[in-house]
């Protein structure tokens, strides 16, 4: 269930423009968006948080796209500091913003 409402959050935020992220678990979920929809490799959810930000941060700084959800998500995680809660919950969030496993 938490995956799920994790998930819908985020989604909302990026759709609707509003908010921030909440949370090492909205974060990840975010970040594994950003590597499906970059393709960008250095994503992993073996990654812990203060490694993946500056990655996270030079990769959002280089992509150009003119969609405007994916603007958005760019926005959500430069406004974004890495926290160091970091476990399986945070990983499992991660591979289904990639698109691995379902929420």
């Amino acid at each position: 269930m938490v995956p799920y409402v994790v998930k819908m959050a985020v989604d909302m935020k990026m759709n609707r423009q509003i908010s921030t992220l909440v949370g090492n678990l909205e974060y990840y979920y975010a970040v594994g968006c950003l590597k499906r929809m970059t393709g960008d490799e250095r994503l992993s959810s073996d990654v812990a948080p203060h490694e993946i930000e500056p990655i996270v941060r030079e990769i959002i700084a280089g992509w150009e796209t003119e969609d405007e959800t994916e603007k958005y998500l760019k926005v959500l995680l430069d406004r974004y500091e890495a926290e160091d809660d970091y476990n399986d919950d945070v990983k499992n969030m991660f591979r289904i913003g990639t698109g691995e496993v379902s929420a």
